[in-house]
């Protein structure tokens, strides 16, 4: 969960949008992974991108469920801790896909692989559990998105520019 405090506010601003507030810093308390993530929509016939830092899976889902004629993902990050990415920093990893399993009392546990296939589990004491990580069902996937904006006509993740 992100979190602000009000002398991070930028008053000067909100004076422009009555339905946003603006921030010069957030913090995170926790240390789970979150996402970094640029979505492409078309507004009033023109493609409008915007960048969100959903905190968990499920928002990043509910984001990513808008309508597949006029959304796609131009890119999508995970920002994990060490106990995630077992790389002794905070990393932030171009993202490939998803899946979610089910442990043996029915716990969530979240499968990430990065474009260069690495793969991160979370919780990380997941990897334990291999008959459990065994059966994945998938929630995202980056050459699905692909597939989509093709169909919708939209620019693909990958062919940044072609619009401008």
């Amino acid at each position: 969960m992100f979190k602000t405090h009000e002398s991070m506010s930028v008053p000067i601003l909100s004076t422009f949008s009555h339905e946003h507030s603006f921030w010069a810093m957030v913090e995170r308390d926790t240390k789970t992974p979150w996402f970094h993530v640029t979505l492409r929509f078309r507004s009033d016939g023109h493609l409008v991108s915007r960048i969100y830092m959903p905190d968990t899976v499920q928002l990043l889902m509910q984001l990513l469920e808008g309508d597949t004629d006029s959304l796609y993902v131009e890119e999508l990050q995970i920002v994990t801790p060490t106990k995630v990415n077992q790389k002794g920093r905070w990393r932030m990893d171009p993202l490939a896909q998803i899946e979610l399993a089910l442990g043996s009392d029915d716990d969530e546990i979240f499968i990430y692989t990065t474009e260069d296939g690495q793969v991160y589990v979370d919780p990380p004491q997941s990897k334990r559990f291999d008959h459990a990580i065994a059966q994945r069902t998938m929630l995202y996937s980056l050459a699905e998105a692909k597939k989509l904006a093709s169909v919708a006509s939209l620019p693909s993740p990958k062919n940044k520019g072609a619009d401008k």
